[in-house]
């Protein structure tokens, strides 16, 4: 049986190849929708196919404006949650470089990952820095989000 360490890791490195060739395709076979995903300065659900290509290239392309080399995420921990081991936490840093060397400081994130239809998809990242650092989520998109969340009411119901 496979390690939540091993599924965790398989996930980060199939979503970071997918990334680099920006495949949102490939990267929704390990990537749920609705996902959240978290910065310490905006969240935001993404729900679609097309915000989740925004997202990615948005990313993307920041990488290449800082002329990255490489990125990895490395997991530190993961572990199953439940009795039935349909859900993973975990936790990695991220690394983005040029020539060996960091061009950000290593990020700390968290991820979950959820066993959905036999597959093992992020539903949920958490991460320890700003979108104007590590633009996958923009500041227009956040900003969406807030607007259509000012229009409910506390359950959720329209005004």
């Amino acid at each position: 049986m496979r390690t939540a360490r091993d599924i965790y890791q398989s996930n980060l490195d199939a979503v970071s190849q997918f990334l680099w060739q920006r495949d949102v395709v490939g990267m929704l076979d390990h990537i749920a929708l609705p996902n959240m995903m978290l910065t310490m300065d905006a969240q935001v659900v993404i729900s679609t196919r097309d915000e989740m290509a925004e997202a990615m290239n948005r990313f993307r392309d920041h990488l290449e404006s800082i002329r990255a080399e490489s990125y990895h995420r490395i997991c530190q921990d993961a572990k199953f949650l439940g009795p039935e081991r349909e859900t993973i936490l975990g936790w990695h840093t991220t690394y983005i470089l040029r020539g060996g060397t960091y061009l950000i400081e290593p990020v700390s994130n968290q991820m979950t990952l959820m066993l959905i239809g036999g597959r093992w998809k992020g539903v949920r990242l958490e991460t320890a820095t700003l979108v104007s650092d590590c633009p996958s989520v923009s500041p227009e998109m956040a900003a969406r989000q807030r607007l259509g969340q000012a229009g409910r009411d506390t359950r959720g119901l329209p005004s």
